[in-house]
């Protein structure tokens, strides 16, 4: 996330994905419920940003078919 953060102009689907598969990690933890939502909430922005005719953003392959296969 460190290094998407950094390059996130360029790499958006990238830092997109990273925030995504970070919710979903954080999501198992009910303590970290609240920054899960919000990582959440923030990647569904940058991924409808992307492609605005995306629509179904619980998926990783959402995040998957905007980022190059170098970086899954």
């Amino acid at each position: 996330m460190i290094l998407t953060d950094r390059h996130k102009a360029t790499l958006r689907a990238e830092h997109a994905r990273c925030i995504f598969k970070l919710s979903e990690a954080l999501q198992q933890e009910t303590r970290h419920e609240l920054e899960a939502d919000e990582l959440r909430i923030e990647a569904e922005h940058l991924l409808s940003e992307i492609d605005s005719k995306i629509t179904k953003f619980g998926t990783e392959l959402a995040y998957d078919s905007q980022v190059n296969i170098q970086w899954r």
